[in-house]
Order: structure tokens, then sequence, then C-alpha cells
């Protein structure tokens, strides 16, 4: 019986792993340096139950979490881990490595609502962000494409006629693929994101990418968030990074009334149980909702 780390590196990652989206391949080799293979790696594969995951999961819980000014809790959320032991665990049974399945707890989804900046913070972004920033801070909020498909859309992709984007492919860890769960989608323009899109392929290909480097080549995810970071300190405003325009456009989309279907269509959302959550509160909405109280009347004085 191999230990959990000799299949991994034998069987998991050459024949299973291999099948993943670059992103999440990237994701998984963090889980396992953030301790999975500490923990697991030298135990047999049959060793490994409900119990042991378990233990692992308490001490992923027993470290440190941060806040950042947003709001935004940073730390190790414990259902990634277990999903991914889980995921090697179900590879061992299909190389038959491992005679049946364990039973392994389940973590429930997180229960966080949506976090998405206010209005003025993206208004403060297509007022005054350089032309390569503002457009593809246009694309995330104001047309919800994920910051793999901003930087791999073409000019082609945008239809002028019929005021249509077109999301056919993204970047995953910098490696071009299909949309995410091979979806590819069809997003209709707003007028301010059209004046954004027609200054953008001015003089451009059809095969030319929207969002470049100097050299026309495709833009490192970093760098492209570094970007953000850089205006968002420069200009005094609270870090938010490109996932939290999306659920901006999301949120928008639900507070301003548009259809569960509708909004899970346009964002490329798989399960419509993703696109359910923002018809909920988001944090901004509690905050909206207290903030009536100052401008409530006084209360009647208490007469005996």
């Amino acid at each position: 019986m191999k230990t959990f780390e000799a299949f991994v590196h034998e069987v998991y990652r050459p024949l299973f792993m291999r099948r993943l989206r670059p992103g999440t391949r990237e994701r998984y080799e963090g889980i396992f340096r953030q301790g999975v293979m500490a923990h697991f790696g030298s135990m047999r594969l049959d060793a490994i139950g409900h119990v042991e995951v378990l233990k692992y999961t308490a001490k992923l819980e027993q470290r440190r979490r941060t806040h950042t000014p947003n709001g935004k809790s940073r730390g190790i959320d414990p259902r990634g881990h277990g999903d991914l032991v889980r995921a090697v665990l179900r590879a061992a049974v299909a190389a038959r490595e491992l005679a049946t399945m364990p039973v392994l707890p389940r973590f429930p989804e997180s229960a966080k609502l949506p976090s998405a900046p206010p209005e003025q913070h993206v208004a403060a972004l297509l007022g005054a962000a350089p032309r390569g920033l503002r457009l593809s801070v246009a694309l995330c909020a104001l047309a919800g494409l994920r910051q793999g498909e901003v930087r791999a859309l073409q000019v082609g992709d945008i239809d002028f006629d019929q005021l249509l984007i077109w999301v056919r492919r993204a970047y995953s860890a910098d490696e071009l693929v299909a949309p995410k769960g091979n979806r590819e989608r069809v997003v209709p323009m707003i007028p301010e994101l059209e004046q954004v899109l027609r200054e953008a392929v001015v003089g451009k290909s059809s095969r030319a990418l929207l969002v470049s480097d100097e050299r026309c080549k495709p833009l490192p995810r970093q760098r492209l968030l570094a970007q953000l970071k850089a205006f968002e300190n420069r200009s005094g405003l609270a870090e938010w990074g490109w996932h939290a325009l999306r659920h901006y456009f999301c949120s928008q989309l639900a507070r301003k009334g548009a259809s569960l279907e509708a909004i899970r269509v346009l964002a490329g959302h798989g399960s419509v149980r993703t696109t359910e959550r923002y018809l909920h509160v988001t944090r901004q909405d509690l905050r909206d909702a207290i903030a009536r109280l100052s401008a409530a009347p006084a209360p009647l004085a208490y007469v005996r």
C-alpha cells in the first residue's frame, strides 16, 4: 500500500492532476504546501479516514486569521484542503490503489456574504484609472468578466453591430483555455462600456488582445492585479481585487431586479447555487440599511 505522498508523486500528479484547469492545479499545489502533504504524506492511503481529516482541519482552524481594512478575512479555509484529500483518495480508488472510498467529513459551504466594492469605488476607478486599467475594470464591473477572460479577450470578440461581447476563451494560470466550465457565453454591452471598448479597439486587428503588455503580449495575472492595487493605493482607495469587481456586477444586477437565471447566464455560473448568493443581502446592503438610522426622526420622550 502506497503512502499518500508516494501516490501523489507517482500517480495523482502525472495521471489525474494534469486533467485539471491550470488555475486549479496551481491552487492544489499551494494546498499541498500549506499542510496537506506534511500531515498526510507519510500515512498509508488506507489509514486516512474521517477522524484523520477532522484532526487536520482542527489544526487549520487554530491558525491565526487576519482581517483586511475592507472587512475581508484572510486565513485558511478547511474546505479546500478537505476537497483535495478527497480528490486524491478518489483517484486512488480509480487507480485501484485503494479498495473503497472512505467516508470523509463534508464541510458546509461558506455563508459569507458576497464582498463587493461600493459604487463610489467603482466610479472612481472608471473615472480616473489609466486607459488600460480602466478597460479591465469596465469589463469586470460592467460585463462581469473574470480577470482571465479579460486578459484573453480579442478585438474580434466585440460585436459593435449587435452590442455584444463574446466570451470564448480565458487564461488560467497564464495558460489559454476555454472559459470556466467549458461554456462560451455572450454579454450585451451597456453604453458606458461601449464607449470604453470603442476607444480600446482603435488601430487594432481583429485578433489583437484588448488588454496586453507593451509588446502586445498577454498581460500576466499578477501584473494586472499589481496595476489595480497600485492605482487604488495612489488614489487613497481601499484595496479590492478583480473578482470583487465581478461580485459588484452580479450584486448590481440582483439589486436592480434581474432574474436569477439571467444573472447566472451573464456571469457564466455553472450552478444556480452560486448565483443565489447574490439574491441575498451584501455587506454593503447591511451598511446602507443601518445608515438609515442616522436619518431617522428622534424617538419620542418617554412620558409616565
